[in-house]
């Protein structure tokens, strides 16, 4: 059961970082622009973070999203899981870092700039987690729950997704002008 669970979470985790991805490659910029107004990274830091980590997310997850929704190989599961805990890692430090401070800031998740909240860290979290266990214990299940869980994980990131999209209809459009003027130096 838990490993039906891990794959679930596991499988929306890679769809996300896919969704992700594909939207911050075709706007590297927004990223950009918002990692300067977290103030948390310098700005040749935030700007290779900016331009590498789009990439490395569409490909994680899609490479993941393959080898955890089919049989593949082990070692396959297992080197695709340990990548994607490396990014969700990576994201639940960074947005953990944001919400010490206090202050309200945009998340840039999924091309958005919905504000960084508990629910954003969860949201990362979860995957990270059932990563960890995937990369842990990688085993395979059988080929129906593969199936199964497969449709599970898109379910869950599909509702990860359309909350996304629910809270940011909630904001007013003026918060995302200061992110557009940022310029690439």
């Amino acid at each position: 059961m838990v490993n039906f669970a891990a794959q679930s979470f596991a499988v929306a985790g890679a769809i996300m970082l896919l969704l992700s991805g594909i939207r911050h490659v075709r706007d590297h910029r927004m990223l950009l622009a918002s990692m300067l107004n977290h103030g948390v990274l310098p700005y040749r830091v935030a700007r290779g973070v900016a331009r590498s980590l789009p990439s490395a997310q569409a490909l994680c997850g899609g490479v993941s999203l393959v080898a955890l929704s089919t049989s593949a190989p082990e070692p396959a599961r297992r080197w695709a899981a340990v990548a994607c805990l490396g990014l969700y890692v990576a994201l639940v430090g960074y947005l953990a870092s944001l919400l010490a401070t206090g202050k309200a800031v945009d998340c840039a998740c999924f091309g958005r700039t919905e504000s960084v909240t508990v629910f954003s860290l969860a949201r990362v979290a979860l995957p990270a987690a059932a990563f960890g266990w995937l990369a842990w214990q990688p085993h395979l299940m059988e080929r129906d729950a593969v199936v199964l869980a497969a449709l599970t994980g898109a379910g869950l990131a599909s509702l990860a997704v359309l909350g996304t999209r629910v809270t940011d209809r909630r904001k007013p459009a003026h918060r995302a002008e200061a992110d557009l003027s940022v310029d690439e130096r």
